[in-house]
């Protein structure tokens, strides 16, 4: 996608580092979830073979996940039932791994 290959040169251009999130976990029908998370992770894999980011850890995450079969529009939200995030714990750990102060 354009956008992700735009992303890719800035973040080459100006990062050592980077950390994929694959977002809003919670989206993908449970039943199928490993699959399809699966391929989205081999896909943007491949976007990033090129880069010096290849091999870039992943995480999956659902900041406020909602349970499956929920409905409401976003005025709504309040009212479904939330469930704990999923995935934060592993960012914040890959987060700090990761990143570093400067030395000044």
């Amino acid at each position: 996608q354009t956008q992700t290959a735009e992303c890719l040169v800035v973040g080459e251009l100006t990062a050592d580092e980077l950390i994929v999130v694959l977002n809003k976990l919670d989206m993908l029908p449970e039943a199928s979830r490993a699959e399809k998370l699966e391929r989205m992770r081999k896909g943007v894999r491949k976007a990033l073979s090129q880069t010096k980011f290849c091999d870039a850890p992943m995480v999956a995450v659902a900041a406020r996940p909602f349970a499956e079969g929920s409905e409401g529009s976003n005025s709504d939200l309040a009212n479904l039932s939330a469930l704990p995030p999923v995935g934060i714990g592993e960012l914040i750990d890959e987060m700090r791994a990761r990143v570093s102060l400067p030395t000044r």
